[in-house]
């Protein structure tokens, strides 16, 4: 039974019925006009001190030739900010993938603000049909890269020809939602600023998508065809591989690349810091005309060290800073002891996490007997009664959080909009929950993992030695660090010889790809605003979960490369995949997902994802979690304004939505009268 109404879905489907009514366009326009000729946003913008004296240096063109003819106007939390200012914040990632997430700019839509409504973004607005298989979106005219450069269609239809459908190009894929009905969308070109995506099923879900992930690789899909052309060997015989063209679209690590974000990065010291400074072009205005952002630059040091990297902190030398990993809830009282000396407020922001510290065995793991034993849900079910949460909870986040099977955040719309599904919230995070040693046991014995050779320690079903490897990101933090102790001694207590393997991020990565890790520790499940956003958890449709090779193929189906180099080994196939067999569990969760991304009826898409879920219950937990929502804990200096003091929505962890690009940085200010 379905309870109040906040789907994204069905909000896009009003949208869309209030944006095709075209009688009103005219009236909508000329309110809009008057609305903003009252506030003085038309003909009367204002720029930042270090702007307008290029301006009047000539070495740039006025603010109202700079920004699109109907720019994005942001409302400031709480009031019009100040220019100038340098943001000061750490990163312990030489990838910056923390301030790459901070930043919106890249998407056609976004997130806004605590309540998360999806709004134009690049795009000034869009329409669909009736039956949601055909979208048009209209760019808002006059948008400019970094450089000066016009961003029109063509900068989609670059990506999209040239990288989405080149299989040549793979680091720069085609999207799940780009692709329906096992077809990719058909695109076309109504002018330089109408777009119009067509699909061959329903895709309701698209414009909530392409807010997804904010400035984040996975979810890029307009480039500036202008700069990278030069280096793509279609257009330039000089390359003929896409490693040059790869290494210059990342605009992180490439201040040349033109970008769309609010500050560009002007200085890279590779494995010390990167200086990003206020893109003169950045198509957004405060609600008083104020071309935005206030802050002049913001400088990332890198520091590897945790100790050195919380001291840093704790003595004031960061601006704003949300969820670094080396700050836990036992920093809280240090960082509160320190607040009036070092002038910041201690920040503990509702998380959105669902599983805490998670446990993936591998449902393709390359040893046949261990794989089917990582596939039987009373094995799954046992090594989770074996963990002690109740310890975790009291040792590792000091009472705050709650024990989990592992689930997706229960702030989940499917979960908070259903009767049903806040019924099956519950029963998902208390599937296997309880501490009870006992039971593990006798679950254990029932399916014959038994101490066979009498040294202690529990073997396969056949006799063979029973080793848990759980591997883990050695740039992982230390409440995760905790938690894996914790566990790996409740599995020896139970007989399960359980072992830490520490490996670089890079390393890590090659071995999910591949498929060869053992149980896979340390994330955490965050967000999504409702669970077909993210489904990647649910149902294997990536590399990076726990079933890899099932997931690298539902990416792939429907290219070429498919049915390919089928005569190999899923693990020696390029890349590694694997077709999941009919009838399957996964089977069953992929198909079960291409119907509900495909169905406009919202009721009936919820209905489609308690399905999955069901699946979990009876075959899982396919991923193992410990203790849910743990607050994330930061600083912000007092003269650091317009950043909210609590966050209650719950989604701070999620880098779905951008972790604090939804909060609108670029109307942060610094105070200097503060």
């Amino acid at each position: 039974m379905r309870k109040q109404r906040y789907f994204l879905g069905e909000n896009n489907k009003n949208r869309r019925i209030n944006i095709t009514m075209k009688k009103f366009t005219w009236l909508l326009v000329a309110v809009g006009l008057i609305f903003l000729l009252w506030s003085g946003v038309v003909g009367a913008y204002n720029e930042a001190p270090m702007l307008k004296e290029k301006v009047e240096q000539g070495i740039l063109p006025p603010v109202e030739k700079r920004l699109p003819e109907e720019p994005l106007v942001i409302k400031p939390l709480n009031e019009i900010g100040k220019y100038g200012g340098t943001w000061h914040r750490l990163s312990d990632w030489t990838a910056w993938g923390y301030m790459n997430m901070a930043l919106d700019g890249e998407n056609f839509t976004r997130f806004r603000d605590e309540d998360l409504k999806v709004v134009p973004n690049l795009i000034k607005n869009w329409e669909s049909n009736k039956e949601m298989t055909s979208y048009t979106l209209y760019f808002r005219k006059n948008l400019k890269w970094s450089d000066g450069e016009l961003c029109t269609v063509d900068d989609f239809l670059f990506y999209w020809n040239d990288m989405a459908l080149n299989e040549e190009c793979v680091d720069y894929g085609l999207y799940d939602y780009f692709m329906v009905g096992g077809k990719p969308m058909t695109v076309k070109k109504m002018d330089d600023y109408t777009l119009q995506l067509d699909f061959v099923v329903p895709n309701p879900s698209l414009i909530d998508q392409l807010a997804m992930w904010s400035n984040y690789t996975r979810n890029m899909y307009i480039f500036p065809a202008h700069y990278l052309k030069e280096f793509h060997p279609k257009y330039n015989s000089d390359y003929t591989n896409y490693e040059e063209f790869v290494k210059r679209s990342r605009w992180m690590t490439n201040v040349e690349r033109p970008v769309l974000t609010a500050w560009m990065p002007v200085k890279i010291e590779t494995g010390k810091r990167v200086i990003l400074e206020r893109n003169p072009f950045y198509y957004a205005t405060d609600t008083a005309g104020n071309q935005l952002p206030y802050i002049d630059r913001i400088e990332i040091e890198y520091v590897s060290d945790p100790e050195v990297f919380k001291l840093k902190i704790m003595q004031g030398e960061v601006d704003m800073q949300i969820r670094p990993s080396v700050l836990g809830i036992r920093d809280i009282s240090l960082l509160k002891r320190n607040e009036e000396k070092y002038n910041y407020k201690t920040l503990m922001w509702k998380s959105g996490n669902g599983t805490g510290p998670v446990f993936m065995p591998n449902r393709n793991h390359p040893e046949p007997d261990k794989q089917a034993l990582y596939r039987n849900p009373t094995f799954l079910k046992a090594i989770s009664h074996a963990i002690d949460r109740p310890k975790i909870k009291k040792m590792v986040y000091y009472g705050f959080g709650y024990p989990t099977t592992g689930t997706y955040t229960k702030n989940s719309r499917d979960f908070v909009d259903y009767e049903e599904g806040e019924k099956l919230f519950e029963e998902w995070r208390d599937l296997a929950v309880e501490y009870d040693p006992e039971k593990t046991g006798k679950m254990l014995d029932q399916i014959s993992v038994v101490d066979k050779d009498g040294d202690g320690w529990r073997d396969m079903p056949d006799g063979g030695e029973l080793t848990l490897r759980i591997d883990i990101d050695s740039a992982s933090g230390e409440a995760v660090i905790n938690t894996i102790e914790i566990v790996k001694k409740c599995w020896d207590d139970v007989g399960l010889k359980t072992v830490i393997n520490t490996m670089d991020r890079s390393k890590m990565g090659v071995i999910r790809k591949n498929g060869t890790f053992d149980i896979y520790g340390g994330w955490d499940l965050a967000g999504p605003i409702n669970i077909i956003q993210q489904p990647n958890w649910l149902v294997p449709m990536v590399w990076y979960h726990w079933a890899p090779l099932y997931g690298t193929w539902f990416q792939l189906r429907g290219s070429s490369v498919i049915n390919t180099e089928l005569e190999k080994e899923p693990r020696d196939r390029t890349p590694p995949r694997e077709k999941p067999e009919s009838g399957s569990a996964v089977d069953k969760l992929q198909k079960l997902y291409l119907e509900a991304k495909a169905t406009p009826d919202v009721d009936r898409q919820a209905e489609l994802v308690r399905e999955m879920i069901r699946i979990h219950l009876e075959e899982g937990p396919f991923f193992i979690g410990t203790v849910a929502e743990p607050p994330r804990i930061g600083v912000v200096k007092n003269n650091f304004k317009n950043v909210p003091e609590k966050l209650t929505s719950g989604w701070i962890q999620a880098w779905t939505l951008g972790y604090i690009a939804t909060l609108n940085p670029d109307t942060f200010y610094i105070d200097d009268q503060n």
